[in-house]
């Protein structure tokens, strides 16, 4: 008799690039007004990672629109728009800024994160048959009806 089985994976609350030193750029903290994290979490979807870091990081990029994705006035990306369907894919000015209608481009830390895990249960298990993005959405969409704010949302 064969069973089928169900490997679950999940990032909790995906900080992909607090280390040692703290948290850094590319993630939800609040900073203060000398650049300092102060500890506080950011209730918002953009990442915090400001076009000039962006510029430097992909040096290659530099003088290149910014995605369409990307707020100049919170100063980071949608990180739930930062996927693609070509796992391989690197950003290359010649496809900024994009459109809302086209994938993203992985520049930010969640999403590389989020590729790599993939990648490594792919090569782990040989296939992966679902891949649920579960996040939080803040209140900015309400239930049609009722008028409650939709608090999660399931890709």
């Amino acid at each position: 008799m064969s069973r089928d089985v169900a490997a679950l994976a999940a990032a909790r609350r995906l900080e992909p690039d607090r280390g040692d030193e703290g948290p850094a750029r590319g993630h939800h903290v609040r900073r203060r007004a000398d650049d300092q994290p102060d500890g506080g979490e950011l209730n918002r979807r953009q990442n915090d990672f400001p076009w000039p870091e962006f510029e430097e990081t992909f040096e290659h990029l530099a003088g290149a629109p910014p995605t369409w994705y990307y707020s100049t006035r919170a100063g980071g990306f949608d990180i739930n728009r930062d996927f693609h369907p070509d796992l391989t894919y690197e950003p290359r000015a010649a496809d900024l800024p994009g459109a809302d209608a086209l994938p993203g481009f992985y520049p930010t830390q969640e999403a590389r994160t989020l590729r790599a895990l993939y990648l490594e249960l792919r090569a782990e298990f040989g296939a992966v048959d679902e891949y649920v993005d579960l996040h939080h959405m803040g209140p900015c969409e309400q239930i049609e009806g009722d008028g409650d704010y939709v608090t999660v949302s399931l890709d």
